[in-house]
């Protein structure tokens, strides 16, 4: 599925022991109402928590956080955890200088996301 004129490709994957959605291209004001929905979706019909995959996003801004930390509180009243993937770069460096690495719990490998969601489980 993409949103916002082809800027975010959102890619849904239950092959890698949870329910993994890989993003690919930028989560910005553009494509974040549709992120949101699309989250929305996820958390009341999926079950167990949830990998948010974002090796391949090249940028996010404020509104991509907000989806990101909406999605978290939306999980979190579910029963249900959610972690990032976010290996170094450009994003991660935005989610350190925002003091969001632990709150939204990103990790550098989609291994060790998967781990530590089945570890909380």
């Amino acid at each position: 599925m993409r949103f916002a004129a082809n800027i975010l490709a959102v890619k849904e994957d239950r092959k890698s022991g949870g329910q993994t959605l890989e993003l690919t291209g930028e989560l910005d004001a553009a494509s974040a109402p549709a992120l949101r929905e699309r989250l929305a979706e996820v958390a009341t019909r999926g079950e167990g928590p949830l990998v948010i995959d974002m090796s391949a996003l090249s940028f996010i801004d404020s509104t991509g956080l907000s989806v990101l930390i909406n999605a978290k509180r939306r999980l979190t009243r579910r029963g249900r955890g959610l972690a990032l993937v976010c290996p170094p770069g450009h994003v991660r460096r935005i989610l350190e200088v925002t003091q969001l690495l632990d709150t939204l719990d990103c990790y550098e490998s989609r291994a060790e996301a998967l781990a530590a969601v089945a570890a909380a489980s």
